[in-house]
């Protein structure tokens, strides 16, 4: 049920409250305020939602999701106010002709849900944004806050499955449309992914298996051979933790007696292991793209280059190397003559296949011109926050690509309803 007297509170959000930080400016203030808040009333959860966003943000994470538990020990609905939550001058009350998007989120630490809130920092026509808390041991809500458009803002994880999965029933005929329905969030786990799109045209994702510790620590001392356990492959490998992000305890191996030195420090009890693949390009630098795709149309939010295998964009050297930051600019400027029309074919399969509205890719591209899909979700962090007195080139690609997802959002929200009307 679709209650219109459910009233959210007010937060600062995600992007407010990341991109001082960002930019390393002082949040003391902030800080403070939040903390004097909580200090009156302690079930503010407002105030403590926000302050745990910005202890996560300072790596803080245990105490960020201690304050997380609180806030939602109290509420479970919130609307995002953002930069007018700092700002006393740029305070508005919600506009009347505003669209009302609704996303249900997550517990859990800022990477386990979509930051949609850089994507609408400054939207053309007003959009509210407001947030559902989902708890996954609890039943669903029987009521839900007023909305024009729902969005599944849960990313994948082992942990998410099983709320994503009762989401895709409860969702099925859903009154108001839906962005990112769980069906098709839930192909984005490492493994699906490779499943889904291991024939699609002109797509390569590498050969990806899971294994226990006692496996991968029998391959290590020779007990059994890499082939005992995983045919398919053979040294060198990549090994990752299950549901870890931005390489966090990723690592190439190169021989079996290299994993009991990796076991030494990664303490999962369950691993990803995924084929190496040489991609470097013909200048010898391992070059990744992370795109946007909104439904079938593709959009470059930005491209590393490294010499080596493991690229992210904060330690890919892009802030010292001007040489590096020219060609990325080039890469923006060409992207779709470029790369987008080479993988035409290949960015339609991963929407047909997928289903996603919206969803965020990091690839690269073989040596024999495939589109490389690393990984993809919906949950990746697409945002305007780099400086332009360094990167001059990228405010207005991302100013293209926040309108495009604007765009999209009433795109979904007009047809859906008009279908509903006619049927």
């Amino acid at each position: 049920m679709i209650d219109d007297a459910l009233e959210p509170l007010p937060i600062i959000g995600l992007s407010a409250l990341t991109t001082p930080i960002f930019l390393g400016q002082d949040c003391s203030a902030t800080i403070e305020a939040l903390t004097n808040r909580t200090a009156e009333n302690p079930a503010d959860a407002a105030a403590l939602l926000d302050l745990g966003l910005l202890h996560q943000l300072y790596n803080l994470q245990a105490e960020g999701l201690a304050f997380q538990r609180e806030a939602l020990a109290n509420a479970r609905h919130f609307r995002v106010m953002g930069h007018a939550a700092l700002d006393a001058s740029a305070a508005r009350p919600p506009a009347d002709d505003a669209l009302r998007v609704l996303m249900l989120v997550q517990p859990g630490t800022f990477h386990d849900n979509m930051p949609i809130e850089f994507l609408l920092e400054t939207p053309a026509r007003p959009v509210e944004l407001e947030l559902l808390y989902l708890l996954p041991d609890e039943p669903l809500p029987a009521a839900v806050p007023a909305h024009d458009l729902m969005i599944v803002g849960i990313g994948y994880s082992s942990a998410s499955e099983a709320l994503l999965l009762r989401l895709r029933d409860w969702l099925a005929d859903w009154p108001r449309p839906v962005l990112n329905r769980p069906e098709g969030v839930l192909k984005t786990s490492r493994k699906a992914l490779q499943v889904e799109l291991q024939d699609a045209p002109g797509v390569f994702v590498a050969d990806i298996e899971s294994l226990s510790r006692d496996d991968l620590a029998q391959i290590g001392r020779g007990a059994v051979e890499i082939a005992d356990r995983l045919p398919a492959m053979q040294f060198p490998i990549l090994v990752r933790p299950i549901d870890s992000h931005a390489g966090n305890d990723l690592a190439k191996i190169d021989a079996a007696a290299a994993l009991a030195d990796y076991l030494e420090t990664a303490k999962a009890e369950r691993f990803f292991i995924t084929a190496f693949v040489d991609y470097r390009d013909g200048e010898g630098l391992f070059a990744k793209s992370r795109v946007v795709l909104m439904e079938d149309k593709p959009y470059l939010a930005h491209h590393a280059m490294n010499d080596h295998w493991m690229i992210h964009y904060l330690n890919a050297g892009m802030l010292e190397d001007a040489s590096k930051r020219d060609r990325e600019a080039r890469a923006m400027a060409r992207f779709d003559e470029d790369f987008a029309r080479r993988h035409t074919a290949a960015f339609k399969a991963i929407h047909q296949r997928l289903g996603l509205d919206y969803l965020v890719l990091d690839c690269s591209e073989t040596p024999d011109g495939r589109l490389f899909v690393f990984e993809a979700d919906t949950i990746m962090i697409v945002h305007a926050m780099d400086p332009p007195a360094i990167y001059p080139y990228k405010k207005p690609v991302m100013r293209r690509i926040f309108a495009a997802f604007e765009e999209l959002l009433r795109r979904k929200t007009c047809s859906e309803i008009a279908e509903k009307v006619s049927t």
